[in-house]
């Protein structure tokens, strides 16, 4: 790749927009006037006599509809991660700059995960508004039968250990109160009753949510407005509060929701942001920390949260930052980096600065502590002499009133390098805590800073290439910082002089920072289609206005013959026999750069591939199956991630053989053991640690793909398609089978036709970003396929019983493991090859069908070929007859010019204080007499729709 530059011209109204912040802007603003008046123009057509008439009136106005609602709907999803208590809430609340969220200090609160996004609605009484989708019938059954199971095995929990009874009957309460609260069943009712009984025996669900009890026929979602925040809050309690009831809000339905879209008129939310505030990842209730794994998955960009305590920790930043599989997954994705990742340490107000000299030893600390010492040996004097005890603890000045203090505090903290010599005791205590909580700040964030590139530096795969950081780390105190909205300095603000000293602001700019290259995308491709819709209505006018020379009765044929071979050339031309074909160039080139792709080991996704080659893999499988057997057999003991070996474990790390038995039980799915003996509650997850060996083995190969290889191919969509292009339109142009006056008319429109052209190119990359996100799916499927085949395994398992239960079990799944280890990692990746492959074959069809193949008239080659007819048309004096004899008024046509021209010329000034963009070289073949053979269009006669004919993938023998 070549970077090209230009030097900026110097006056400022024509300046290079070399900053993407104002780059961004004013695209953004050409966009929005773009649109407005796109908005006039179908006003004027649809009021206009013979207007509305006009060909492609409909299609255009749907077209326009489309684009209106494209500019509501893109989304990046911006999730706040974390275990439950850490101050999600609270963050998000400083964030949104509304108080929306529930908090708690001594349980979860978010229980449904919701997505905070920008409300576009006009009526005050809709100031907050929010769409409540309800889980289906068949997923609250599923769930209650999980629920059920895990009742059951808490009970045979309680059977296999002879203490804490009365504990665990606490937790089997715990882990089915939200059930009893919907459902108004007790344990008893819960654990006998079917999944259905239970949902048909409450009357609230079937009236409030399964409407009259019709199961699948139910309506599914619930909206909810109000004009006041508090009011909407307390209307959102029921679906979103996992708290106790209350007399005033007795219902709780959040188990039954699957999730909750909230509108709020939040800057940060303006520009497609939105937030998603996800249950807690490690919460007591499991289901809620599984809901937010697999939301997990969909997210853009991460804000994880870790309060300021345990950050300082080396040990447990390590630990609850990013887990190991967190990690991976996000390095093998490309996304383990500053514009993707963001740490929010949070509650750094919370610090104690009695022993801060010891702390911190710096300067200005120790010159505010000797101020404070000197201040109150003062003080202690004053006391004695009014007879009062020396011993008395510090108080507050009491010269000032609440209202004249906070504002002197305020206006010297403000200079912070003040005299300290003139600060009272309030101020100089505040100024301490600033000093401190600055200090400790830059501590923390270097502390973060190593605890990551700790858990990515092992065996030195990660991030070796690059010296850009891994995280951006932002302190912060919501506390504060909304106190300090408030302009009502209380506690809370203290030891922060500015709304910046809370570090809100600069996690609010970092999420504006990360959205600009999406919005730049998003603006440059709304431009080309308004650009298409500008160009279809000035044909509209230029239709009107048949002033130009005719052609002759002889030359019309020639015309149109050379135009339908021309296009022709667009749509269904071999790539092989006719290199100018625009649409077979780009999705072959796509398709065979896809399935050339090696993303599980060193053989592509080519048809008949794995089959020749099955040798290929043999150094991935083996090195998967090496760390699933040793993962295995450190389930034996109490710190399986340590990697604990036999040879050196005590007796004392070995776990407890009923805790082993609970989790064979669960068959490795998630278990939570209560707290008991002084120790905390613990979690083990037998088959994630599984899937995380699985990826061991296969983690460079899938990181190769998608954090490089993909992303350019991405890039690499436009530069080929417009060289196809270039190359159609120097035969267009130097073609002499036309006469010259039809040459002249098609260069004068030739802009029309490459507008057309980017507009087709953004679907293509669109689609080719659906595709990756469909590609991470496919990884995400792993852990679900090998939870499949381990399943008999457990199941024998759980069949071995009497004295030393827990040597047996573990012989069972370490035999299976070492007889059948292989053979499983082998099936798990052929199945993930066949599903990518399957999506790539979807994939190119739906480019295919872009192009608008047969009849369609809606497909981008048609769209060309009709921008030609309807050139050749004007030059023979004819019009459609669908228009003929209800043209556009003279006014309306000077109307629609003044809009269309008025636009182009603010566009025109602007496009040329862009920067030339980095150059891109376009996609390679591989192998294309290969891939031409494997991959056919075919025209559906009825649909006229295009399927593909691709040779089925094979699958490597298992044996």
């Amino acid at each position: 790749m070549k970077a090209e530059a230009s030097a900026p011209p110097s006056d400022g109204k024509s300046a290079m927009l070399m900053d993407i912040n104002e780059r961004v802007l004013i695209k953004e603003g050409v966009r929005d006037d773009g649109v407005s008046r796109l908005k006039e123009i179908w006003s004027i057509i649809d009021n206009c006599s013979g207007g509305s008439a006009q060909d492609d009136a409909k299609f255009w106005k749907n077209s326009l509809d489309t684009l209106k609602g494209d500019l509501q709907s893109r989304e990046i999803l911006v999730g706040i991660l974390g275990e439950t208590g850490l101050g999600k809430s609270s963050l998000l609340n400083a964030l949104l700059g509304v108080q929306l969220v529930p908090t708690n200090q001594s349980e979860a609160c978010t229980a449904a995960v919701c997505i905070y996004g920008w409300s576009t609605e006009t009526d005050e009484q809709k100031r907050f508004s929010a769409k409540i989708t309800f889980k289906s019938w068949e997923c609250v059954a599923e769930e209650l039968n999980v629920l059920k199971a895990e009742i059951k095995n808490r009970f045979e929990d309680m059977d296999d250990e002879s203490f804490g009874e009365e504990e665990d009957n606490a937790f089997i309460q715990q882990l089915v109160g939200p059930t009893k609260q919907w459902s108004n069943l007790d344990l008893d009712e819960i654990r006998q009753k079917s999944a259905d009984e239970i949902i048909e025996n409450s009357d609230t669900v079937f009236r409030d949510i399964f409407r009259n009890g019709k199961k699948r026929l139910s309506s599914n979602t619930r909206i909810c407005y109000s004009s006041s925040a508090n009011k909407f809050q307390q209307m959102l309690k029921p679906y979103v509060d996992s708290s106790k009831p209350t007399k005033k809000s007795p219902s709780r339905y959040w188990p039954l929701v699957h999730e909750v879209e909230i509108f709020v008129k939040s800057e940060i939310l303006r520009n497609g942001i939105k937030l998603v505030d996800l249950p807690g990842s490690h919460d007591a209730m499991e289901v809620r920390g599984q809901m937010a794994q697999r939301f997990a998955a969909r997210l853009d960009k991460r804000i994880v949260v870790t309060p300021a305590a345990r950050a300082a920790d080396n040990k447990a930043a390590a630990e609850f930052i990013l887990t190991k599989e967190e990690t991976l997954g996000l390095d093998m994705d490309g996304m383990l980096n500053c514009d993707a990742l963001c740490v929010a340490i949070t509650k750094i107000d919370d610090i104690e600065t009695s022993n801060a000299e010891e702390e911190f030893p710096a300067e200005d600390v120790s010159k505010v502590c000797k101020a404070l010492r000197q201040l109150q040996e003062g003080n202690d004097h004053d006391e004695e002499d009014l007879g009062s005890p020396s011993s008395l603890p510090l108080k507050r000045p009491h010269n000032e009133s609440d209202r004249t203090r906070p504002f002197k505090r305020r206006k010297m903290e403000e200079t912070e390098l003040c005299d300290i010599k003139e600060m009272n005791e309030d101020s100089l205590l505040s100024h301490l805590k600033y000093l401190c909580i600055k200090a400790r700040n830059v501590d923390l964030i270097q502390k973060v800073s190593q605890c990551l590139l700790k858990t990515t530096a092992r065996k030195g795969k990660f991030n070796q290439s690059t010296n850009r950081p891994l995280s951006t780390v932002f302190p912060v105190s919501s506390k504060a910082f909304q106190a300090l909205m408030r302009e009502n300095r209380t506690r809370d603000s203290e030891g922060f002089p500015t709304l910046e000293s809370t570090g809100i602001p600069g996690l609010r700019e970092w999420l504006r920072q990360v959205s600009l290259p999406y919005r730049e995308e998003w603006a440059d491709s709304d431009m080309n289609r308004i650009q298409v819709l500008l160009d279809a209505a000035d044909g509209w006018v230029q239709d009107a206005n048949a002033t130009l020379p005719v052609l002759t009765k002889s030359e019309i044929p020639g015309v149109e013959h050379f135009i339908s071979n021309i296009t022709d050339e667009l749509k269904t031309a071999s790539i092989l026999s006719q290199p100018h074909a625009i649409n077979n160039k780009v999705r072959i080139r796509i398709q065979q750069n896809l399935t050339g792709m090696k993303p599980l080991r060193d053989s592509n996704l080519k048809a008949g591939n794995r089959g020749l080659k099955s040798k290929k893999g043999r150094a991935e499988t083996a090195m998967a199956f090496n760390s699933i057997e040793k993962a295995v057999k450190n389930f034996k003991f109490k710190n399986c991630h340590a990697g604990s070996s036999s040879s050196t474990a005590s007796r004392y790390n070995y776990l407890h053989w009923a805790t082993y038995k609970a989790n064979v039980r669960r068959q490795g799915n998630q278990f939570t053991r209560r707290a008991r003996k002084g120790q905390p509650r613990s979690s083990t997850f037998w088959m994630g640690d599984i899937g995380h060996a699985f990826w061991l083995g296969h983690e460079s190969k899938w990181k190769h793909e998608f954090a490089h290889r993909l992303p350019l191919l991405r890039r690499k969509i436009r530069p080929t398609a417009l060289l196809a292009f270039e190359a159609w339109s120097k035969e267009l142009h130097d073609s002499q089978e036309i006469p010259m006056v039809y040459h002249d008319l098609v260069r004068a429109n030739a802009y029309k036709l490459h507008n057309l052209l980017e507009e087709y190119i953004g679907k293509v990359r669109d689609r080719f970003q659906q595709l990756m996100d469909e590609f991470r799916e496919c990884k995400m499927s792993v852990l679900k396929k090998l939870t499949s085949r381990m399943h008999l395994c457990f199941e024998n398992a759980i069949n071995e019983h009497g004295k030393g239960i827990m040597a047996k079990q573990a012989r069972v799944l370490e035999g299976y493991v070492a007889s059948e280890g292989e053979k499983m990692i082998n099936s798990v990746r052929n199945e993930v090859e066949d599903a990518m492959a399957k999506k790539i074959s979807q994939f190119s069809r739906d480019v295919g069908n872009l192009w608008g193949p047969g009849k369609a008239d809606t497909g981008y080659g048609a769209l060309i070929k009709n921008e030609l007819l309807r050139l050749s048309l004007r030059l023979q004096g004819k019009q459609s007859k669908q228009t003929r004899g209800r043209a556009i008024s003279e006014e309306c046509k000077l109307r629609l010019s003044a809009i269309i021209n008025d636009w182009r010329k603010t566009w025109k000034e602007i496009s040329a204080r862009l920067p030339l963009e980095v150059t891109v070289e376009p996609m390679e073949s591989q192998d294309e007499d290969d891939g031409e053979q494997k991959v056919k269009m075919e025209e559906e006669p009825k649909t006229c729709k295009l399927h593909e004919t691709v040779g089925m993938v094979k699958t490597e023998p298992e044996a």
